[in-house]
């Protein structure tokens, strides 16, 4: 959609340009030619401006960069395809499709009350300029304070009619106990009418069927429900009944909805990591986290990522009892594993599945091993011998069975998603209270999740903003052989900013990383309708039309093209305004480009007059 909108500027300011030489009586084929021949070096200057916009996000080396790259290539293929177009099919359709001078009855092409209204506008503005300056920088001013009151999201939601229930029990839980408690959830969402069928995963996660899902490693602990729906603007309220039965029916589940995201994934949308050496302190300061969150009433799904402690009890094999006994270590292996998880004997075949046979003793359920040294073990003598009598056995304790490291360093993230709100503005309601917690020395507290991937995604983009502009700035000193009117370009830039954050404070928009990408296309669109406009003023002026004169008359010329470009945009954008992807694009363009568009009409001349201390008549 980017790429269409952009595509028409140069088609419209040709079809002005030829009908403004008709309505001052030239001939249809020299009108034609004309208006594509004088503007051609100044659009593909602009044309190419537009297009390096779109620069940064293909030379970011982040996931988000990766996920968006093939913009800047359709973009720029797609820009110059319609300056060539522009150049040479456009004059010949205004050649061929409008009416030619004999049809048209007025000799003054801006004689007509809009024009009229905006060139005793533009001259009023003129004559008041540092005036109307003041204004446009308080503007501007108001416009980044009110960046700060926006709402702040990575990528949105997607708008699949699929969700999924992460379900976790206990670490360390058997996978039959696991799949009885997906069986159970399983019978209840046949009872839905919202859904349409789901898939259960057991032990493991699916396999990744999209680049936005990150599958989860083999846990028998865990499993994983895939769940079409009807309509998916029925997903949240779906997930909170799920959520209720959970807590009714299953309290000692964990599990977790997640809908797809249109972008890089992010676990979860709050996450605290803590780095250090010791595992008892990092779990007590996560503890200390989650109490936090917990207490939050916009937080849910509040846990960490090393889940629960297992039971351990460890048996040291003796050498000397052993070799008396005839038993020999892999004995002692053997014969715990068959009073556990039972010991492989065979494999059944029933079609194409291969299922294993394990032998197991008959113990009570629970533990699994009621009286560890009592555990039979069979060696190389005739009758079986006590664990006990060739291993020392040390008592039940407690173990981290994950033990997750970032950096090389062992850290446990506290995990948090939202409620109703976006990540950032829990994370502005709990990241003050957390970063309080005191630290250990050699201890440190890192934000991760949403925050992390949009920070990265940022600094990924911004990284390459100065190389874009400057070769922007480059390209424009180039075209008009100074720096004084590339400045006065780069100036209206800042101009788009009211606008956007208007649109998305009135619609309740975030701003994330698409919302971001509008503003780049605003970039390209504001810099082509400045660099036409300021091309026609030096043209004017060249032959001969007094200075001020030529800088109203001008401005007025281009009345009509850039609110065209900007309406054509404008109503291209409708359609995206109910997707949950590019909404927060279609209203940042739409209204950044509806202001910035009027503005640039006034400021553009109000900043030559003023750069090139062109006097008021």
């Amino acid at each position: 959609m980017c790429r269409t909108v952009l595509i028409v500027d140069n088609a419209i300011v040709v079809t002005d340009g030829a009908l403004v030489r008709l309505k001052r009586g030239q001939d249809r084929t020299h009108a034609a030619i004309r208006s594509a021949e004088r503007p051609a070096w100044p659009l593909f200057g602009a044309t190419v401006i537009a297009s390096l916009a779109f620069m940064p996000i293909f030379l970011a080396p982040t996931e988000s960069g990766e996920y968006c790259r093939s913009l800047f290539q359709v973009v720029s293929v797609s820009l110059v395809l319609s300056w060539l177009l522009a150049m040479s099919q456009t004059p010949v359709f205004c050649q061929r499709f409008l009416k030619g001078p004999k049809a048209i009855v007025s000799k003054d092409p801006f004689a007509s009350l809009p024009y009229r209204i905006y060139s005793g506008t533009l001259v009023w503005c003129l004559r008041h300029r540092l005036f109307c300056v003041v204004i446009i920088i308080g503007l501007c001013v108001l416009g980044v304070i009110g960046m700060g009151k926006v709402q702040k999201r990575f990528f949105a939601e997607s708008s699949k009619a699929q969700f999924f229930i992460d379900y976790w029990q206990h670490e360390g839980t058997r996978i039959e106990t696991t799949s009885a408690g997906l069986r159970r959830v399983e019978d209840y969402l046949a009872t839905l009418p919202e859904i349409k069928n789901f898939t259960t995963i057991i032990g493991s996660g699916p396999p990744r069927v999209a680049v936005t899902i990150t599958p989860e490693a083999d846990n028998p602990a865990f499993g994983q429900i895939i769940v079409n729906v009807h309509d998916y603007r029925a997903i949240p309220a779906l997930q909170e009944k799920l959520d209720a039965w959970f807590v009714d029916n299953q309290p000692d589940a964990a599990p977790k909805m997640r809908s797809y995201k249109n972008g890089p994934p992010a676990d979860y949308m709050v996450e605290a990591r803590f780095s250090g050496p010791d595992p008892a302190v990092l779990r007590r300061l996560a503890e200390s986290a989650k109490t936090i969150l917990r207490d939050d009433p916009f937080a849910k799904y509040v846990r960490d990522d090393w889940r629960q402690r297992v039971p351990r009890w460890v048996a040291v094999y003796s050498q000397q009892r052993g070799r008396d006994a005839g038993v020999e270590r892999n004995d002692l292996a053997q014969a715990i594993l068959q009073a556990t998880d039972g010991l492989p004997v065979a494999v059944y075949r029933e079609g194409n599945e291969l299922i294993p046979l394990r032998v197991r003793s008959v113990i009570d359920e629970g533990l699994g091993i009621p009286s560890p040294e009592s555990t039979p073990i069979w060696g190389t003598g005739t009758a079986s011998v006590p664990l006990g009598q060739v291993a020392d056995v040390s008592g039940l304790s407690w173990e981290d069975s994950i033990v997750r490291r970032y950096d090389r360093r062992r850290a446990i993230t506290v995990q948090s998603d939202t409620v109703g709100i976006t990540y950032d503005a829990l994370l502005a309601r709990v990241r003050p209270k957390i970063e309080a917690i005191p630290l250990p020395r050699g201890y440190t507290l890192d934000w991760a999740g949403e925050y992390e991937l949009a920070v990265k995604g940022d600094e990924g983009v911004q990284k390459y903003m100065p190389l874009t502009l400057m070769m922007i700035f480059f390209i424009l000193v180039a075209l008009f052989n100074g720096f004084r009117q590339p400045v006065i370009i780069m100036l209206v830039v800042p101009l788009a900013l009211v606008g956007m954050v208007t649109g998305l404070l009135l619609t309740g928009q975030a701003f994330g990383f698409m919302a971001m990408l509008g503003a780049y296309s605003l970039i390209g669109m504001l810099i082509k309708n400045a660099v036409v406009l300021i091309e026609q003023i030096e043209f004017s002026i060249k032959k001969g039309v007094d200075r001020h004169q030529a800088v109203v008359d001008s401005s007025v010329s281009r009345l009509r093209p850039v609110t065209m470009a900007s309406a054509t945009t404008i109503l291209g954008m409708l359609p995206l305004l109910t997707d949950p992807l590019f909404a927060s694009m279609a209203v940042t363009i739409m209204f950044g480009l509806a202001f910035a568009s009027v503005l640039t009409l006034i400021v553009v001349p109000m900043l030559y007059t003023l750069f090139f201390r062109v006097k008021p008549l």
